[in-house]
């Protein structure tokens, strides 16, 4: 049998993190869960349990588990699921749902007129400068940067509990 190496591994369960965000986006997109205000906060325990599942998998296999090398199967992971996920976006943005910035727009501006906390002039200009960061392309590259940048922190955090560093002298 082939001995498990780091990048394998993150392949492997970047792909099974992948699928999964996007089955969420999915779900959330589908039942309208983006109205809810936890609606952000749904991906990070799923990240959490892939990542540790990945780690995990690798230290049982190798006996051993680096911080470097959870990192760094963290950032792998985290990039093949947000360049999944960010391409489903895209997608979903540009050709399924071309009016799910709209809708989220409209929702936006009810919760805002709902406090009365703004004046409509406020409100448009708000709205306004929330449409540029909008589009299916930012939202693409806002996404894979997030998703690096979230499974490299759970991977970190993560890899404090279950490093077990190699023996110096073996």
């Amino acid at each position: 049998m082939e001995q498990l190496t780091t990048t394998r591994n993150a392949l492997k369960w970047g792909v099974i993190l992948g699928v999964t965000s996007v089955i969420l986006s999915i779900v959330t997109n589908v039942f309208d869960l983006w109205k809810l205000p936890v609606a952000g906060f749904f991906s990070i325990p799923i990240f959490f349990v892939v990542i540790f599942l990945s780690l995990k998998e690798y230290k049982s296999e190798t006996g051993f588990l680096s911080i470097g090398e959870s990192i760094g199967m963290g950032a792998i992971m985290g990039a093949i699921s947000g360049l999944m996920n960010s391409l489903f976006s895209f997608i979903y943005l540009t050709f399924i749902d071309t009016n799910f910035t709209a809708k989220v727009m409209d929702f936006t501006r009810e919760k805002m007129l709902a406090t009365g906390q703004l004046s409509e002039e406020q409100i448009d200009q708000a709205l306004e400068m929330g449409k540029s960061w909008s589009t299916p392309s930012f939202t693409f590259i806002f996404g894979l940067f997030l998703s690096i940048l979230g499974a490299f922190v759970v991977s970190l955090i993560l890899s404090l509990f279950l490093k077990k560093e190699k023996p110096i002298f073996e």
